[in-house]
């Protein structure tokens, strides 16, 4: 779960250009319509799952993205592996 939540970190960190806590709203921190979809982007292709348009809706913060993703690779669910750690270039 800790990588999990690393690499959304991680990708909420390179779209906005600095770190945004666990539970703040990513709306509140600056996301708009056009940086969720790349969000929601980015985290498909890394932990190679198809994730909703909406998921910042349903999980407003990182510490909920994280979580659904977390929840997703436990035992009986569809698998969410995380891929390769190191920065794409946007």
């Amino acid at each position: 779960q800790n990588g999990t939540h690393r690499l959304c970190h991680e990708a909420v960190s390179q779209l906005l250009g600095t770190e945004v806590a666990e539970d703040t709203p990513l709306m509140d921190a600056g996301f708009d319509s056009l940086s969720s979809t790349e969000l929601v982007t980015r985290l498909s292709k890394r932990f190679a799952t198809e994730l909703p348009s909406a998921l910042l809706f349903d999980h407003p913060t990182l510490g909920a993205i994280g979580h659904h993703l977390a929840v997703q690779a436990a035992p009986g669910v569809a698998a969410v592996k995380p891929r390769s750690s190191k920065p794409r270039p946007v």
